[in-house]
């Protein structure tokens, strides 16, 4: 996909993801108030609409969960 855009040098670098840190950040963003307003919302469409909960499951199925999750 870069190369496509048109880079010419294209750099990889790893870094480990610390769900507990992300967390906090999101939180910190979007508050308390913010955050139980999104789950409210996934929720709602998760009783609501049997083509998201399908999409629930086969996500669940098949993406792999890090360990410290």
């Amino acid at each position: 996909m870069l190369d496509k855009a048109g880079l010419r040098e294209i750099q990889v670098r790893m870094q480990q993801l610390h769900t507990g840190g992300e967390a906090k950040g999101i939180l910190g963003r979007y508050g308390w108030h913010g955050m139980m307003g999104v789950f409210g919302r996934i929720l709602g469409l998760y009783l609501r609409n049997p083509h998201y909960r399908a999409f629930v499951k086969r996500v669940r199925q098949d993406a792999p969960v890090p360990e410290n999750l």
